[in-house]
């Protein structure tokens, strides 16, 4: 007969979700040099690939971490659901197993980032505050899907066999 657990997660899934929500910060802080160059977007994808809707739980407290670290501006209401789109879009893709797939979709994800971000901006600006947001940060926009393209092909591999391997998934 099985045990009942008090904990909704394992003691392995807290440490997994603690050291890729710490992954993310110091990833994002270390290529924080390079204008919208991250790796962030590669490990939501692997971890709901790995660990499905669970996946939330690190981004929120990368998200929350995020907003202690560089206040809780307008950028913040952004990624409280910019990440969740992600982690939404690669559940629903979760079946495919291929690195065409989910570097198209990092690159298109980088791409559109702006116009994911722009909501708050329409809100609070409006039409031509919007729009103006959107066009200012194409450029940035672009680089974010080039290095979202490059970072996922040379590690999405192998991140994902790392974590399916530490999940136990084959």
């Amino acid at each position: 007969m099985k045990r009942p657990t008090l904990s909704v997660f394992s003691p392995k899934e807290i440490v997994v979700f603690g050291l890729f929500a710490a992954m993310m910060i110091i990833g994002k802080e270390v290529l924080a040099f390079l204008p919208n160059i991250e790796i962030v977007t590669l490990f939501i994808m692997v971890l709901t690939l790995s660990y499905g809707l669970r996946a939330l739980i690190p981004v929120y407290i990368f998200v929350f971490a995020e907003g202690l670290l560089y206040g809780f501006g307008l950028w913040f209401w952004s990624y409280l659901y910019i990440w969740a789109i992600l982690v939404f879009i690669s559940f629903a893709l979760r079946k495919f197993d291929s690195l065409i797939l989910w570097t198209a979709l990092s690159g298109i994800f980088g791409l559109l980032f702006g116009i994911l971000s722009s909501p708050p901006h329409f809100f609070i600006s409006g039409i031509g505050g919007g729009i103006s947001y959107i066009i200012a940060g194409l450029s940035f926009d672009i680089t974010h899907c080039i290095g979202n393209i490059v970072i996922t092909l040379a590690l999405f591999v192998p991140l994902k066999k790392l974590l399916f391997k530490l999940k136990g998934k084959t």
